[in-house]
């Protein structure tokens, strides 16, 4: 039952993008608890548990992200992101964006973000999209190295001007 329980949270970490410590430090745990929900309930119970699991957490997680913003001029609108950006979390990142005001300049600060996936940098693409439509050039800040990664490989956007 353990060993089955070590499986499902390899492919599914391995699935959404995880490190090889987040399969290492819980799995133990995780496998124990897991063991002993299926001994009790079944197996129908343990994937039950683990999908309302899943959902209750990346919902919790949603709500992590911000995004503020701060005029530097007239012209220049700035913009901050904290936390992450996934598939859950998408909503609420394009909701902190101003789409109905075009100044000359946009920056967005990703200093303090990470980008998990594909819907994530989807995202961003959109909001980088909608503010070119405006008149806006668009400059995206501080992408950490992963996110920078994932930017250049699948953004529609890679002609964006990029600073670190």
């Amino acid at each position: 039952m353990g060993l089955f329980g070590s499986i499902c949270i390899l492919i599914v970490v391995s699935l959404l993008g995880g490190r090889p410590g987040m399969v290492s430090a819980c799995t133990a745990g995780v496998a124990l608890l897991m063991g002993g929900l299926m001994q009790a309930h079944g197996l129908s119970y343990l994937l039950a548990a683990s999908i309302l699991a899943g959902i209750l957490f990346s919902r919790k997680v949603a709500k992590v992200i911000a995004v503020s913003a701060s005029w530097r001029t007239d012209d220049w609108l700035h913009y901050r992101v904290r936390g992450q950006l996934f598939f859950v979390s998408r909503v609420y990142f394009q909701a902190g964006f101003k789409h109905h005001e075009h100044p000359t300049r946009v920056t967005i600060d990703m200093a303090e973000a990470h980008i998990w996936d594909q819907t994530g940098m989807r995202a961003l693409d959109q909001v980088v999209r909608k503010l070119r439509q405006g008149g806006s050039t668009v400059e995206l800040l501080n992408l950490n190295a992963e996110s920078l990664d994932l930017f250049r490989r699948i953004s529609e956007s890679s002609d964006a001007l990029v600073r670190s």
